[in-house]
């Protein structure tokens, strides 16, 4: 089939095709064919230079695509009054930041094109753009703007929650790396000749049968049954975490822990950040700078633990040891303070200042990294916790163990932005084949099965979740 693209073209077609499959319209079955127009015109493209230019063009409008809904970020309220002048321009400067993000990044597609351009009579050129692909998705995670690991093709796809099921044994990036391959697969199909095209469609359905139908078999498996015999409350917090601050708060936390008590839970979960006005000394297990108002909130959360020895209370909060602040997990069992988990995986500008920008931006509160490889187990279950966009991270998760992911979605107006990190949880699910709990301020709590699917609550109210699994 004599089917020939030029610039414009192949970045339109691929543009709208990604549109489609992103959110808000959500068709993750499209990115199996959103980058076809760039190996179509990458096959007869004869200029190096062009087909540079174009993937590099559909590379950078993709990733604004993806990337945009993060320009809507709320203000920390730990940022430095010094720094206040560029929350006051945030949206120009988050904007400058995506779209730095989305120019180098969009080299991975120019990089790919070509790696299939210089293979293209090779078998190779079905093998080395998917795996140079999945590289380019792993060092966009684990770079210093590792939120950019947003946008990963294997994250997409879990809208259909069957098609990311080959994450239990090629991980995200493998799954990647079938988009890729599926692509090239329909690229050559278009192109070839009658006979040969049959024979390529075939292939292509083969390998997307093979997947979907071991997805469907896994979610239908003990991967999708309740095996943990626990009782979980979750608690959905729809205030933001200004408004969380101060009396009102308060009475809400106080509300809410009380009726998750008397559902006698094995676990109470609050998400990030719960109480931002309070900060404990992990040493002391006392409070930082107390008030009058946190003293009678810790004294509560302490003596209301004691009364509920057999639950343990886990909450998103500050805390600090040897004056160095963390972003932690604190784990609260008959009455003590017996687990802190501090997050490993900081967002800079928000949680941290890179050095090279820190002349010119401050953080009233940086916080510091914690420490790899912190094992931790509540009632003699291993649990590995994930903090907001720790979930961004597939080695952030310790095998056979329990994953409780807590976070704070309200800090961005576009709700887009939580619905891509409910897909990072999916897949993290289904790569460690555990159960895994959300909680997060904006959104209603979550558990997802080994296989990523939802478990219903058993007993769903305003702002507390009772799961059973």
């Amino acid at each position: 089939m004599n089917i020939k693209y030029n610039a414009s073209q192949t970045l339109f077609l691929s543009l709208l095709l990604f549109l489609f499959a992103l959110p808000p319209v959500n068709i993750p079955w499209l990115l199996f064919v959103s980058l076809v127009p760039l190996f179509v015109f990458a096959k007869h493209e004869p200029s190096l230079k062009k087909l540079l230019m174009t993937g590099w063009g559909v590379g950078t409008l993709y990733f604004l695509a993806v990337g945009y809904p993060l320009t809507s970020l709320e203000r920390w309220w730990w940022v430095s009054e010094q720094s206040a002048f560029l929350w006051q321009n945030k949206v120009y400067i988050f904007t400058l930041v995506v779209f730095t993000a989305s120019v180098i990044s969009g080299l991975s597609f120019a990089a790919t094109a070509l790696a299939y351009r210089g293979n293209v009579k090779s078998v190779w050129r079905f093998v080395f753009p998917p795996v140079l692909w999945a590289a380019f998705e792993y060092f966009r995670t684990f770079s210093l703007f590792g939120f950019f690991g947003i946008g990963t093709f294997g994250v997409l796809l879990a809208k259909d929650t069957a098609l990311i099921q080959i994450a239990d044994t090629f991980s995200v990036y493998g799954v990647s790396a079938a988009v890729i391959l599926v692509n090239i697969l329909v690229a050559e199909a278009i192109l070839s000749k009658k006979t040969r095209r049959r024979r390529l469609v075939a292939v292509t359905s083969l390998l997307l049968l093979i997947i979907y139908t071991y997805g469907v078999i896994q979610i239908g498996s003990g991967n999708n049954n309740p095996t943990q015999n626990l009782n979980v409350a979750v608690v959905n917090v729809p205030l933001s975490t200004e408004k969380l601050a101060g009396k009102r708060g308060g009475e809400f936390f106080k509300e809410t822990l009380f009726t998750a008590l008397k559902q006698n839970p094995d676990m109470v979960i609050f998400p990030e950040n719960t109480l931002p006005d309070m900060v404990i000394d992990e040493e002391s297990k006392s409070l930082v700078h107390p008030t009058e108002h946190t003293e009678e909130l810790f004294n509560t959360l302490i003596s209301k633990s004691a009364e509920y020895p057999d639950t343990s209370i886990i909450i998103g909060l500050h805390t600090q040891t040897q004056n160095k602040r963390y972003n932690s997990v604190t784990i609260i069992t008959g009455g003590e303070i017996t687990r802190v988990y501090h997050k490993r995986f900081l967002l800079p500008f928000a949680e941290y200042t890179p050095e090279m920008f820190s002349n010119i931006f401050t953080l009233a509160e940086p916080l510091t990294r914690g420490r790899d490889n912190q094992r931790l187990s509540i009632n003699g279950s291993n649990v590995s916790f994930l903090i907001c966009a720790e979930s961004l991270k597939p080695n952030a998760v310790q095998k056979n163990s329990l994953i409780i992911n807590i976070a704070n979605d309200a800090i961005f107006k576009n709700g887009s932005v939580a619905d891509y990190m409910l897909l990072t949880a999916k897949v993290r699910a289904v790569e460690n084949r555990s159960f895994l709990i959300r909680s997060t301020k904006g959104r209603p709590p979550t558990v997802l099965t080994p296989a990523g699917v939802v478990v219903t609550p058993t007993i769903p109210t305003k702002n507390i979740f009772l799961f059973e699994f």
